[in-house]
């Protein structure tokens, strides 16, 4: 039998962060998706997890002097480590099961055989990407409100992340949105379209300080790495063929001035109108801008008039949303100030702000 000692809170961070990746759907069965792979290596603990769309590798030093290695039910040994006290604990390794002791307290979880546990990946064998870490990973969180990671078009459940001509676009849509920011960058042409939940599960893991990788096939990239000192990330990308923006960029935006508007004032003002429904009419009239309700709760109304803008327009302008989908985008920018291009009422509107530039169809009046 071998042993290691380990402080509670390391492994219990460990183990939360691949309980997020494993199988949950097949809990109760000896599936190895729904395992954790645990072993140490030159005194690193190494901690490998996969559903076979995501896979997670964490190596964390620890002074262990034994070696140990085998998979154990990842929600098991979660909800084991979660009863225990901080401090330090023992784990120790039989043929068939391990035993986590502390203090007076031990559990003991039935091991599985690991020779071959379906982890097999390297960043050393993808191509590195040279971008800045901190904007791409703002730029993730700004576009990823507009994807819709339950909608039946696979394409648009990720976010398009495409490089042409030494330029990075990020889109993502819902069809009834668009969110989009570009970069410039010094990499060479590729593109793939990221799954919104490897997004959010690299979130929770990565800051800004980390290396990103990706793993090209003969007809695409097909799995990309996001990569720090103690986490190896991988994801596959989905095989789709992403909506066609650059056409609405190109052929649909206004060819007119925009409309000025403070961030504040009328994120404040949708905020108040959304307390009663969920859908507004905006009347630009002069340099004044008035909000109403569609609709409102229990036959309640409202209308909230937002001065100082700089409107253009000598004609009264009248136009519908749904408030998320301005909310969502004026909660994500950081500016004091905001473009809109409208045309036409029943057509595509453009937000733009130095932040993130965002395409919102508006709802029929």
């Amino acid at each position: 039998m071998n042993s290691i000692e380990i402080e509670k809170s390391l492994i219990e961070k460990c183990i939360a962060n691949m309980n997020n990746i494993i199988n949950k759907k097949y809990s109760t069965t000896l599936d190895i998706t729904t395992n954790i792979m645990i072993e140490t290596i030159d005194e690193n603990l190494i901690l490998k997890a996969t559903d076979y769309e995501l896979d997670l590798k964490i190596t964390a030093p620890i002074n262990a002097k034994k070696k140990i290695k085998f998979a154990v039910n990842g929600e098991s040994i979660n909800n084991i480590l979660k009863t225990l006290n901080d401090g330090e604990l023992t784990i120790t390794q039989e043929s068939e099961n391990i035993i986590i002791k502390q203090n007076k307290t031990s559990f003991k979880i039935p091991i599985v055989d690991i020779t071959d546990f379906p982890f097999n990946k390297s960043y050393l064998e993808m191509e590195k990407l040279e971008i800045d870490s901190k904007k791409l990973l703002n730029a993730f969180k700004k576009v990823m409100h507009s994807c819709n990671e339950k909608d039946d078009n696979i394409a648009i459940q990720g976010i398009l992340v495409e490089s042409i001509n030494k330029t990075l676009s990020i889109v993502a849509t819902d069809t009834k949105r668009m969110a989009f920011i570009r970069e410039s960058v010094e990499n060479n042409d590729f593109d793939f379209i990221l799954p919104k939940k490897a997004l959010l599960e690299a979130i929770k893991i990565f800051n800004d300080d980390f290396d990103f990788y990706i793993g090209r096939k003969q007809d695409g990239v097909d799995t990309i790495c996001i990569t720090n000192a103690t986490h190896e990330f991988y994801a596959k990308t989905l095989r789709m063929k992403f909506p066609d923006y650059k056409k609405l960029l190109e052929d649909k935006k206004p060819k007119v001035e925009p409309i000025v508007i403070k961030k504040e004032n009328l994120l404040k003002s949708i905020n108040q109108i959304n307390a009663i429904c969920q859908r507004l009419k905006i009347v630009f009239n002069g340099n004044e801008a008035t909000l109403e309700t569609i609709e409102g709760m229990n036959g309640s109304s409202a209308s909230i008039s937002i001065g100082e803008i700089n409107n253009p327009f000598d004609k009264e302008i009248k136009i519908a949303f749904t408030n998320r989908h301005l909310l969502d985008y004026l909660s994500t920018i950081k500016t004091e100030s905001i473009e809109i291009l409208i045309d036409d009422p029943n057509s595509a509107v453009f937000f733009l702000s130095s932040d993130l530039d965002e395409v919102i169809m508006p709802r029929i009046l």
